[in-house]
């Protein structure tokens, strides 16, 4: 009988110990880190355009008007003008678009929000005569360049 109180307590208190050093710890969710430029394509393809940019920057001392003036800037090495991941066309401003926060003008950036809701973009500082054109390629805030309206929507008047 004594040996089965031993054994009874014995159980009790490696019961109790094993208890008391297991607790619940919630873990916090690890923040989503921002892609790397170097290992998406949309942003290794942009990076590429980016120096047919500056080619044709160093030629004409402006941006071109369009993308046409890009391919023939840098000729057989330029790469295609569209998104490797949706597809579609990338969308040239030459004037550049202002997002607060961001170092510069994004000249060009993805048509639609295909990188986990966001869009890859260039974005161009110092421009200006008599300056040297910077270009860096960005992840641009999500909602920052709106979608452009549909073709064939309502005109606003």
């Amino acid at each position: 009988m004594a040996s089965n109180r031993i054994r009874t307590a014995a159980c009790l208190t490696a019961l109790a110990l094993l208890s008391a050093g297991c607790t619940f710890v919630p873990v916090k969710p690890v923040p989503k880190a921002a892609p790397d430029p170097a290992l998406d394509p949309c942003a290794s393809r942009l990076h590429d355009l980016a120096g047919s940019l500056l080619l044709y920057y160093a030629a004409h001392n402006d941006l071109p008007p369009d993308l046409a003036g890009v391919k023939q800037a840098s000729g057989e090495a330029c790469p295609p003008l569209e998104c490797p991941v949706s597809g579609k066309p990338y969308v040239y401003n030459p004037m550049g678009i202002e997002i607060p926060g961001l170092p510069g003008l994004v000249v060009l950036h993805d048509a639609t929000a295909c990188h986990d809701g966001n869009k890859w973009g260039l974005v161009a500082s110092q421009m200006g005569p008599g300056k040297p054109l910077q270009v860096q390629v960005l992840l641009l805030p999500a909602g920052a360049i709106p979608a452009p309206p549909a073709p064939g929507g309502p005109a606003l008047k």
